[in-house]
């Protein structure tokens, strides 16, 4: 479970990459993502079903990004923890 302050972070890179003040690796994968998406849209369209699954499709990519983010940047708030708790000593020695 994320920290209010590290949701805080996560909304904060989010809106940015949404303002397109950032764009990197990440940005430009995403935007190939949801283009590709978007074409798979207009062909379930045709199908009678197919808009009601594409929403299913389109709510599954979110969620899995959105507990992505969250876990690897919780992974680097422990990671900075450990790296912050060990002897100077230990992280000069590698």
């Amino acid at each position: 479970m994320l920290s209010k302050e590290s949701e805080n972070v996560l909304k904060f890179i989010a809106e940015c990459r949404g303002n397109r003040m950032l764009e990197d690796n990440l940005f430009k994968t995403e935007e190939k993502m949801y283009s590709n998406l978007y074409k798979v849209e207009e062909m379930l369209s045709k199908f009678p079903t197919g808009n009601d699954l594409f929403i299913e499709l389109e709510q599954s990519i979110f969620d899995t990004l959105a507990e992505m983010r969250e876990t690897y940047f919780e992974y680097g708030v422990h990671y900075g923890t450990v790296v912050e708790s060990q002897p100077i000593e230990n992280l000069i020695a590698g």
